[in-house]
């Protein structure tokens, strides 16, 4: 067992030397024990403070720390090269926690419910995502890291930065120093294999407690439904000819409402209804780029999201009768997603038309539509969103690594955390009540299989 974070043998700032002392121990029971410590010359260990003032000040007196060329000095002995969360963890000593690489701490965090968005403040760690090992930083001010930087060509150990400057996708802070965190969801149980042949994604409704609609797209260009009441039904065909992802929603007891979009040449908006039987479908607008969103806020009201080839959002709703189209701008690709918690509230995310893939949120609070907001990145395929209360929002989206991946909003937004499995397409979820959400994914596998996984 290596203890961590790695020993840097050498210091070359300000002329202080820092020597490695390895001990090899063998103990009863712990044979090979490899016990790390490292000391200055002057006695000093290598953990130097713990409050973000002290990081900020240890972080700010180890700026551009000179190592040298690799010619120079050989890339072993570089003091902080590849060891981003090794600095930081130098920097906030025993308030931060001693995992490998970023990424975990990241996902440690994330686990306890401490991550944010934003600019992240002074005296805080900043994360970025960078392969499986990630990237971290400490936040000096306004908006400026340090941290290590650079390649083993650069003459810099650590370099100042601004968080949005690094050339990385930026995750998030996290404030080590934080007490009483919001709790994280902890019940998450595992993935479940429900049905085959899901071509895009999957869309889910309920319009009670223990009981469960979802629907996807068949190969056949069908609508397919299962649901669960004391137990899960065969598939059925509600026909239709339809593709991409399709989304539903219940807005009271035996009332369920989906919609998708035509396999046809004008991008339909199709709807089709049940309130005790199946409805037949019907056009709504064309113009739908590749699958829809909606949201009900009350009984008879419904608001539907798509992203058009414009790569604007686009909105319909009915309360008496159906409205006209009006667009909500944004630059999106893929399928939205919308839940309302209350009357008056809608919050829809959606796919960013970037390279960073960003997850991006709008809402409408009872006045009027918010501007967009981008809360993280890397999606390859979603969002879906549930709600179990007034100000209770749950988003999952499939990464790149086909994880499923989740941020939540309570008091503030959290996350993100990696749910696992290997899926692929667009997820969504659903609330039946408080601390109960349901997800569905297609499956990343041959069989294009209906994935669920469930907290509570």
């Amino acid at each position: 067992m290596v203890i961590r974070p790695p020993v840097r043998p050498f210091l070359r700032k300000r002329g202080v030397r820092f020597v490695a002392v390895i001990a090899l121990a063998a103990f009863a029971g712990a044979p090979g024990l490899l016990v790390l410590s490292a000391t200055s010359a002057s006695g000093v260990n290598s953990v130097h403070a713990t409050s973000g003032t002290g990081a900020v000040s240890w972080a700010t007196n180890h700026n551009d720390e000179v190592y040298g060329t690799s010619s120079e000095q050989p890339a072993s002995q570089h003091q902080w090269s590849g060891y981003c969360w090794t600095f930081v963890y130098d920097a906030f000593g025993g308030a931060a926690p001693r995992e490998p690489t970023a990424q975990a701490a990241w996902n440690y965090y994330a686990a306890k419910g401490m991550t944010h968005s934003g600019t992240p403040p002074g005296g805080t760690i900043a994360f970025w995502s960078y392969g499986s090992d990630g990237h971290a930083a400490v936040a000096v001010s306004g908006g400026m890291t340090i941290g290590t930087h650079g390649s083993s060509a650069d003459r810099f150990a650590t370099e100042e930065v601004a968080y949005n400057n690094r050339g990385l996708p930026y995750l998030g802070w996290v404030d080590p120093n934080a007490t009483n965190p919001p709790p994280a969801p902890s019940k998450w149980r595992a993935w479940e294999s429900l049905a085959t042949g899901v071509s895009a994604g999957t869309a889910v409704s309920s319009w009670a407690t223990g009981r469960l609609d979802v629907f996807w797209i068949g190969s056949d260009h069908h609508l397919w439904h299962k649901w669960y009441s004391n137990g899960w039904s065969q598939p059925e065909s509600l026909g239709g000819n339809l593709t991409g992802v399709p989304s539903a929603v219940s807005w009271g007891p035996n009332r369920i409402d989906v919609f998708a979009k035509g396999n046809d040449s004008n991008q339909t908006l199709q709807h089709k209804w049940f309130n005790g039987k199946w409805q037949p479908w019907e056009t709504l607008a064309t113009g739908v780029s590749a699958g829809t969103g909606v949201s009900s806020w009350s009984a008879g009201r419904l608001d539907v999201f798509w992203v058009g080839n414009d790569h604007h959002l686009w909105h319909m709703w009915v309360g008496s009768r159906w409205s006209r189209p009006e667009s909500l701008g944004g630059n999106l690709t893929g399928v939205p997603s919308a839940v309302s918690w209350g009357p008056n509230r809608i919050d829809v995310f959606a796919k960013g038309n970037d390279s960073n893939q960003t997850l991006q949120h709008k809402w409408f609070n009872g006045t009027a539509w918010q501007p967009w907001e981008s809360l993280a990145s890397g999606l390859s395929a979603g969002p879906g969103v549930s709600s179990w209360g007034s100000g209770r929002l749950d988003v999952f989206w499939t990464g790149s690594d086909h994880h499923l991946w989740h941020k939540w909003y309570s008091s503030g937004w959290a996350g993100p955390e990696n749910l696992g499995g290997n899926v692929s397409g667009v997820p969504s979820a659903v609330s039946w009540g408080v601390n109960r959400i349901d997800i569905f994914a297609e499956g990343n596998d041959s069989s294009r299989t209906l994935q669920h996984k469930w907290f509570g």
